[in-house]
């Protein structure tokens, strides 16, 4: 480990003993259980939230019927921007089949998005800088707020969700849930307690990179994608 990081991780690790007490004070005024929502009223069923929620951040959403509807529609994005290559997870992370054949097809190279080591990091980050589409699955999304929820994993690399200017996710339907509360309910049903043990990194994605540092003005894809897609199979 480098003096910088060490520097860094010490000064966190003083931080978080110094505010420790406050911390658990807090904590201990609100005890569990917590209420798990809805907190927003709506009548609208969770995919017409999410996709109302979503769309109202300038993202995207398609909802499609089935496999080949979604493939067909994966293709309709990646053709629009005449793409070469994509960044994307491992085929068998992805929650639809074929889509190595449809970038077979279409003449694109899929990219593992690791960049794992010291070694030539810097020199194999440049290099993806201008792979213009990321592809991934999504493990839940949160109808309340149109957001995605993304695990980092062996295969399932961070890279895909936030280097490429646009980002297209694959979501099966039935993993929209209501509010955060209910999506973590669904990743520990399916993963466990220990859900956290062995991924690095949790994504919890609100449409496109946003900014309005410079006199208040929004900016989108400043710190990230500017385009966020969203396929539903349903």
């Amino acid at each position: 480990m480098n003096d910088s990081r060490s520097r860094i991780l010490a000064h966190i690790r003083s931080g978080l003993q110094v505010n420790q007490p406050m911390l658990q004070a807090q904590a201990d005024e609100y005890p569990a259980p917590h209420p798990h929502g809805p907190f927003v009223a709506t009548d609208l069923d969770v995919l017409d939230q999410f996709q109302a929620e979503l769309t109202a951040l300038h993202g995207h959403v398609y909802v499609c019927d089935g496999p080949g509807d979604a493939l067909e529609q994966l293709g309709s994005l990646l053709e629009s921007i005449g793409a070469r290559q994509v960044l994307a997870w491992n085929l068998e992370d992805l929650p639809i089949p074929g889509v190595d054949a449809l970038l077979d097809g279409l003449g694109i190279a899929r990219v593992a998005p690791q960049v794992l080591g010291d070694d030539d990091r810097e020199s194999r980050l440049g290099g993806l800088e201008t792979i213009p589409i990321g592809i991934t699955g999504a493990d839940a999304a949160i109808a309340e707020s149109g957001s995605l929820l993304l695990l980092s994993d062996d295969g399932r690399g961070r890279l895909a969700s936030l280097l490429p200017p646009m980002h297209i996710a694959l979501l099966p339907a039935e993993r929209i849930m209501r509010t955060l509360p209910d999506a973590f309910a669904l990743l520990r049903e399916q993963l466990g307690d220990g859900m956290f043990r062995n991924r690095s990194n949790l994504a919890i994605i609100s449409g496109p990179s946003r900014t309005a540092d410079i006199e208040l003005s929004l900016t989108l894809g400043v710190h990230g994608p500017k385009e966020v897609h969203v396929i539903v199979i349903r």
